[in-house]
């Protein structure tokens, strides 16, 4: 998913949109909540140190794995997605068959086992949502590409290879059953990507209105006036996109926002991202500017708060200035999601028109 996504919807449907998304992310929590109530406290930190390495590697695995395939990286969130929550049903099996004191104790997955969730959690991934980046599968009539995501399927027998046939496609296939079973079929989890398209079609909107007011204002406007105004609008949403969308891409190595049991959530993960790209400073410009002015930047708050203080469940605010109260409640809510990202992020993010810096606004 890419500016494209953008591009393409509908300011009609956002809100209905939005809405939709945040019932579905509750629905997936509160599953998994009712499921593990017992095992989301874990305070084993050996644990906790090997759970991250572990899973870092493999996320890493699965990047390349994408990467080499042309597949959409989107495709590692639901791939992880898949494997922690396999792997925390496994764990909580276990939990429930601890034996008393003195009694052999159950053992533990073994990393042959971990490697083959995380193939097979790929596989799957893959399988149902495994598009390639966009590449020309159509013309028109004067010869253009028509570019759309192409369906490209990879068989069982091309991840055992991937697995230097370490597994036979009967192991895959009897893991990839094992998942779906104890995922109850809920394959289709919202994603980080999914709130932050809209939430950049959001900021386009109120940034295309401050260009607008800005053109309104200048004296003596001509058309290449007109046509730079649109021109910046475009080109401030489509900054903060990338630097969100690479943010949102580092989040799902971080068990602490991506976990299913770390608490966090993409809406929140996709608040965080937007809100640091907007806050990011232009290097190339001598005040250092943020990337989005801070009237824009305020409106988009204000805009987004009632959605997240109903998705959160956050009492509303009952000062006379409940906008800035919700908007102040809305910025606490994700700035533990916020410090990560930019733990997780290099100091500097070049782009093709802008050089974008974060370390200056802490």
């Amino acid at each position: 998913m890419g500016w494209e996504a953008i591009e393409e919807l509908s300011l009609l449907t956002l809100q209905e949109e939005l809405s939709a998304l945040f019932a579905k992310e509750e629905q997936y929590a509160s599953h998994y909540r009712s499921a593990h109530d017992v095992d989301v406290d874990d305070d084993d930190p050996t644990a906790a140190t090997t759970d991250s390495e572990l899973r870092r590697t493999v996320c890493q695995w699965n990047y390349d794995c994408v990467d080499y395939f042309r597949f959409d990286r989107e495709v590692v969130f639901w791939s992880m997605n898949y494997f922690d929550r396999h792997l925390a049903e496994c764990h909580a099996g276990l939990r429930r068959q601890q034996p008393p004191p003195g009694q052999p104790q159950p053992a533990v997955l073994s990393g042959v086992v971990t490697h083959l969730v995380a193939l097979s959690s790929l596989y799957l991934a893959c399988k149902l949502h495994g598009h390639m980046e966009q590449d020309a599968v159509a013309a028109d009539a004067a010869g253009n590409g028509a570019w759309r995501p192409r369906k490209s399927i990879l068989t069982l027998k091309e991840f055992c290879l991937m697995s230097r046939n370490t597994y036979c496609p009967q192991m895959l296939e009897e893991m990839e059953l094992s998942i779906l079973s104890s995922l109850r079929w809920m394959l289709h989890p919202p994603t980080t990507m999914d709130f932050l398209v809209r939430l950049v079609k959001m900021l386009m909107e109120l940034l295309e209105r401050e260009s607008g007011r800005a053109g309104t204002s200048a004296s003596g406007t001509s058309a290449s006036g007109t046509s730079a105004s649109c021109e910046w609008h475009v080109d401030k949403s489509w900054s903060v996109f990338e630097v969100a969308r690479y943010q949102t891409e580092l989040a799902v190595y971080s068990p602490e926002l991506s976990s299913p049991r770390s608490g966090s959530s993409p809406s929140r993960v996709a608040l965080a991202a937007v809100l640091n790209a907007m806050d990011s400073r232009i290097v190339s410009s001598s005040a250092k500017e943020t990337v989005v002015p801070r009237t824009v930047r305020d409106a988009f708050l204000e805009k987004v708060a009632p959605r997240y203080r109903d998705a959160m469940d956050v009492e509303p605010a009952t000062e006379p200035n409940d906008a800035v109260s919700a908007v102040n409640q809305l910025e606490i809510m994700v700035q533990r999601e916020r410090s990560i990202l930019k733990s997780l992020c290099s100091k500097t993010i070049v782009l093709p028109a802008l050089v974008v810096d974060d370390s200056s606004h802490e």
